[in-house]
């Protein structure tokens, strides 16, 4: 059989109610039978192979115009036996500006090829189907529908020629349903398991088509006697990966993100479009889980472990490949066996998994204590997305059942790049900051409580008014930790191009037992501070309760807002509004119930004593300054690895930046990007990663000391 680059072309289709885009690329068929003329010795025949493609085969097109019976057969076959529906009646004697409906796009797919190559689904009503081949309209009844399920994996109908009055069963499903139910012995089937080997390793998704001619007894009898149909044909479809795919696995590998692939393809197409995704990199270890008995199941997963444990991970990726035959026995009978070797390999393939499967995989990784996202395209992923804890949908050509199921939809696959490691890792880091701060700044309040409870003998007196209690939490210091959402430690650039950064969220390095000890004990320490420096004047006079509480208010709110200040890493207008807001608030407030003689009325006459603000002065520094003196360490003295190292490299890329003004500015900062070997395809820099700073070409020596002698490699 010649081979070549198959025809690209693309069809206009309608599905989901929705005009679309189908890609009929890389489309092949097979046709054989025994009345097939000119084919060879074995009857069987590839068509789409050659440079001019499937619609253009000259061959193909030659058997068309003779009526060959065997090609009729195969492509009236793949018109009749489906659910697609014409939108509208197409023109006499014109192929084009059909549109069809379907619940899959693949056989909308079908449908269209067929019509290209002379035999076009005209109508469907009721059971009633009308084909045009050739110009003339050859009417079929459908007896019997044997819809898809996920159970049998394939569809089949009965049909009445209503010209001839021949019976005849038609079956299309995925390759080893159908060459499991055909006459032993049919020559065909060796023509077809070639064909199909062939395009599974070019990586297209592989469908066989069969048929049998009944009379009216076997027609009775046909639920039984079925599984003698002959081979007719056997086709493939190009499912095409969307862009970004493969550097969009990469990136989420080196995140430290698992990746299971649950794909309904058989064993070597999904290996293949593994390897396309970048799922499995080309020296990969395999370790295969099959058999046929439990035992034999058992045995292959204590192999697979075994192999796993011994095998260096860093240095060579390992994929375990499980069979979807498999899988019902594995999640029965061996989940915890599964569980240890599918948690040591870098990926997991599951080929020939039906959507039940899919979803109890998902069950049983959510029950091995990890975080599971599940993204899906299709109705036959809804079961899967349901289970994880995050579920994905991605709108396309496989309709919108699952982005309607999901947590998150969008329309691309490399969209889980910012998802995850933009607005995940956003998300956790405010989530955790927030919550551990709204502890501190509470716990700040109560422990200066606590302090003087001490100090008044346990009295049952409180040392801040009714008022500030309750003003603190709602009016002093809600809107200062709200500005915080605006928080921004990486430009997005930066985050994309260190992935690495999103293990931190995995090992809980912002809250977890540590943080939340350092947040407890700077809330004592601080209230420690405060209460002894706001309760003695700087006199070392006595003060009354009264001007105690109010002096140490004014230092816990201010503390509280130059700690929030401290801590974050970006500042915004309305994060300044926020904070330098509430300290206003503060005394404004205490200014308008001082002129309504309230409580409070004493802090006005604070404010207008020099003592007052010595002592905020003396609070606030010493409360503050060891936090400034820990940052500070951290931001310059951190190893590379961390996220300080990373913030550091981009505050030096910073300094390079051009402006606007300085054409020479922007011409020096050309320059350097091209000495670090960040000019990327396209003109664009690529952002800078290393934590040590940019990395040098060998003959740039001015552009080192202009970097401060500064060796890395950017990544």
């Amino acid at each position: 059989d010649a081979r070549g680059t198959a025809a690209r072309r693309r069809g206009r289709t309608g599905h989901g109610g929705e005009a679309r885009e189908t890609p009929l690329e890389g489309a092949r068929t097979c046709s054989g039978g025994a009345e097939a003329k000119g084919l060879g010795e074995r009857g069987w025949q590839a068509y789409g192979h050659g440079p001019e493609g499937l619609m253009n085969d000259p061959l193909l097109r030659g058997e068309l115009r003779e009526g060959n019976p065997a090609v009729e057969e195969f492509l009236r076959i793949c018109a009749v036996c489906n659910t697609v529906v014409p939108a509208e009646r197409e023109a006499e004697g014109s192929s084009e500006g059909n549109n069809f409906w379907a619940s899959s796009p693949d056989e909308v797919a079908i449908v269209k090829a067929t019509a290209q190559l002379g035999v076009t689904l005209v109508e469907r009503s009721g059971s009633e189907v009308q084909l045009r081949v050739n110009g003339s309209v050859q009417r079929y009844e459908v007896l019997d529908v044997l819809e898809f399920t996920s159970e049998r994996r394939c569809m089949s109908v009965i049909v009445r020629d209503l010209q001839t009055g021949r019976l005849s069963l038609y079956t299309k499903g995925a390759d080893d349903v159908v060459l499991a139910r055909l006459v032993q012995g049919d020559p065909m089937v060796d023509g077809a398991v070639n064909c199909l080997q062939v395009y599974a390793e070019s990586g297209l998704r592989t469908l066989c088509v069969a048929m049998r001619r009944l009379d009216e007894g076997l027609y009775k009898e046909w639920s039984c006697k079925y599984a003698e149909a002959r081979a007719a044909g056997v086709l493939a479809i190009e499912d095409r990966l969307q862009e970004a795919v493969p550097e969009t696995v990469e990136m989420l590998q080196r995140a430290g993100i698992a990746l299971w692939m649950l794909t309904g393809d058989k064993r070597s197409t999904a290996l293949n479009i593994a390897k396309a995704a970048g799922i499995l990199p080309s020296q990969s270890t395999l370790l295969h889980v099959q058999g046929g008995t439990e035992k034999e199941i058992e045995l292959s997963l204590h192999d697979a472990l075994a192999e796993a444990e011994t095998q260096d991970t860093s240095n060579t990726p390992v994929v375990m490949v499980v069979e979807g035959s498999c899988l019902d026995a594995i999640v029965e009978e061996q989940p915890h066996l599964f569980s240890q070797v599918a948690l040591l390999v870098d990926a997991v393939v599951c080929c020939r998994v039906t959507p039940s499967q899919k979803a109890r995989i998902s069950e049983l990784a959510c029950q091995c204590g990890q975080r599971v996202l599940a993204i899906g395209d299709g109705a036959n992923d809804v079961a899967m997305i349901q289970e994880a804890h995050v579920g994905v949908g991605l709108s396309g050509c496989e309709g919108l059942q699952a982005a309607r199921a999901a947590d998150f939809s969008f329309a691309k696959f490399h969209c889980l790049q910012r998802l995850l490691l933009i607005h995940g890792r956003s998300a956790y880091q405010r989530t955790c900051f927030i919550s551990q701060f709204c502890f501190y700044k509470s716990l700040l309040l109560s422990f200066t409580q606590i302090l003087y409870a001490f100090s008044s003998a346990f009295s049952g007196s409180s040392l801040f008014s009714s008022f500030t209690i309750m003003a603190y939490n709602v009016v002093y210091t809600s809107f200062p930790v709200l500005g915080y959402l605006f928080n921004k430690d990486l430009q997005d650039s930066t985050v994309l191009a260190n992935p690495h950064l999103y293990r931190l969220c995995q090992n809980d390095s912002a809250l977890n037992d540590n943080t939340a000890q350092s947040w407890l004990s700077s809330a004592l320490l601080h209230a420690i501070v405060l209460f002894s420096i706001a309760t003695n004047s700087p006199e070392g006079l006595q003060v009354d309760q009264e001007t105690q509480g109010i002096t140490s208010a004014s230092c816990i709110v201010w503390v509280q807002s130059l700690v929030l200040l401290i801590e974050g890493d970006s500042f915004t207008l309305l994060q300044h509004v926020f904070i330098w807001g509430s300290l206003a608030a503060f005394y404004t407030l205490n200014t308008v119930l001082h002129d309504m003689r309230a409580v409070g009325s004493s802090l006005l006459l604070r404010i207008a004593q020099p003592s007052y603000w010595l002592t905020l002065l003396v609070a606030v520094t010493l409360s503050t300054v060891p936090l400034l003196m820990g940052r500070a360490m951290r931001a310059n003295f951190s190893g590379e690895d961390t996220l300080e190292a990373v913030q550091r490299g981009e505050r030096e890329n910073r300094r390079f930046m051009p402006t606007r003004s300085s054409s020479r500015s922007k011409e020096t900062y050309r320059h350097v990007r091209m000495a670090s070997g960040d000019e990327e395809a396209g003109g664009h820099p690529a952002p800078i990663t290393a934590a040590v700073g940019l990395g040098m070409s060998p003959s740039s020596e001015g552009m080192r000391q202009l970097l401060g002698n500064r060796q890395g490699k950017s990544k």
